[in-house]
């Protein structure tokens, strides 16, 4: 289970470095060393798991649940606020309906429905882990030299925006792997 939370969590720290660092050199080394340890923790955590299904109940950390809920809605919250601002309604109804969606199913349709495996694995999961990790590995490798050119012969009027580029590729591998690993859809919505 810590192997699959690691790939869950992982990403989201050359992420986090990547946004707040600034030298070209440093992100270019933090891209291609977390790249290849997503990689091999992919394939490691494949076969860890290839043999059999596993199913993991985490409904007991009622806490994690709230937390998750409350980011889901915070996020919806700004994707609101953003759509306002900018004029963009069409995006703030499916924002509020999401939100809505999300709410009746926690605290009223679905009141007695409750999900006992909140994380499984099984080979589609397992094959789904090695693309995530092998394929959005490379694309983030790939992306050093070709944001470099991006930039060099498309010039941007808000600077360089190489390492935004680059964390936003790592958050969303960290998506992926919780999408890919989530059996309750509140997770789901979540990543």
């Amino acid at each position: 289970m810590q192997a699959l939370a690691f790939l869950i969590v992982f990403p989201l720290i050359p992420s986090l470095l990547l946004r707040l660092g600034r030298n070209e050199k440093a992100g270019a080394v933090i891209v291609r060393l977390s790249s290849v340890l997503i990689a091999a923790l992919s394939v490691y955590t494949s076969f860890i798991f290839f043999n059999h299904v596993y199913a993991f109940d985490l409904s007991e950390y009622a806490i994690l649940n709230g937390l998750i809920l409350g980011v889901e809605l915070l996020m919806g919250a700004y994707i609101v606020v953003l759509g306002v601002r900018h004029r963009r309604f069409l995006l703030v109804c499916f924002a509020a309906l999401q939100m809505a969606v999300l709410l009746g199913f926690e605290f009223g349709y679905a009141h007695g429905v409750a999900v006992t495996r909140t994380v499984i694995v099984d080979k589609l999961t397992i094959i789904m882990l090695l693309i995530v990790g092998i394929i959005g590995s490379l694309i983030c490798v790939y992306s050093v030299e070709y944001m470099k050119d991006h930039h060099r012969y498309h010039p941007s009027p808000t600077g360089d925006r190489k390492n935004v580029f680059l964390s936003v590729l790592f958050l969303f591998l960290s998506a992926m792997f919780g999408l890919v690993l989530s059996n309750n859809l509140l997770w789901m919505l979540f990543f």
